[in-house]
């Protein structure tokens, strides 16, 4: 108890108060001088600016369509190139978009927000890794107390443990035994990131259904004594 209270404290959330304002733009600001304190650092030990276009240009830009667990290079390897502006910007905003929406609505609860936002980061990113999915997934263990509230579970993990399965097995088929084709190995990604995100979803839900009942109770009763069922909206 002493510990939240300790939290709530610390970390403003009215968004009237101007103790919140302050606290944001100092951390704002340490956090532009912590970046620009690296990136002068970079150049002084590479005497270039190269390094720009090569670290964040490459993330942003999407050049290289290179085969991988991720959203972008069968969509960019098919489309013509006067559109690839306009849809890297639809892509890439998908990571920062539902930001602020989330900030919102998770201001009280910001470690499942630092998780779900690691997990959006990992699924929308150019050039996704398995270990950034291994990242998010890590914190699974740290929400055990919303398996009662999951729908899907069961079904989500199935459905990711086969795609796992199947990634090696389709990628062999295609590149070494010319047996199958691009379209084998980009569905079973596509389902794989569909999974991550109906798997995210669920776990919202469940956080949500949860704080739910902490408010108004777990058994819920309608205005003439029957069992209500909860529908979130």
């Amino acid at each position: 108890m002493s510990c939240q209270k300790c939290m709530c404290q610390f970390i403003p959330i009215k968004l009237k108060s101007k103790s919140f304002w302050l606290y944001t733009m100092q951390y704002a600001a340490l956090y532009l001088c912590s970046l620009v304190v690296i990136i002068c650092l970079s150049f002084f030990l590479l005497n270039s600016w190269d390094f720009i276009p090569s670290v964040y240009g490459f993330i942003l830009s999407v050049p290289d369509l290179t085969p991988n667990i991720g959203l972008f290079w069968y969509f960019f390897a098919e489309m013509f190139e006067h559109f690839s502006l306009f849809f890297v910007c639809v892509f890439q905003i998908n990571v920062f978009f539902y930001t602020i929406p989330l900030a919102i609505k998770l201001k009280e609860h910001p470690v499942f927000f630092m998780f779900v936002q690691i997990a959006i980061i990992s699924i929308f990113k150019s050039y996704p890794t398995v270990g950034d999915v291994a990242l998010y997934m890590a914190f699974l263990p740290v929400w055990s107390h919303l398996y009662r509230f999951l729908r899907n579970i069961f079904i989500l993990s199935c459905v990711l443990i086969v795609c796992s399965l199947l990634f090696p097995v389709l990628w062999h088929l295609w590149i070494y035994a010319g047996s199958a084709n691009s379209n084998f190995y980009y569905a079973i990604t596509l389902t794989f990131n569909i999974g991550q995100i109906l798997l995210i979803s669920d776990y919202f839900y469940a956080f949500l259904r949860r704080e739910y009942y902490l408010t108004h109770g777990l058994h819920l009763t309608r205005q003439d004594g029957t069992e209500a069922m909860l529908v979130l909206k």
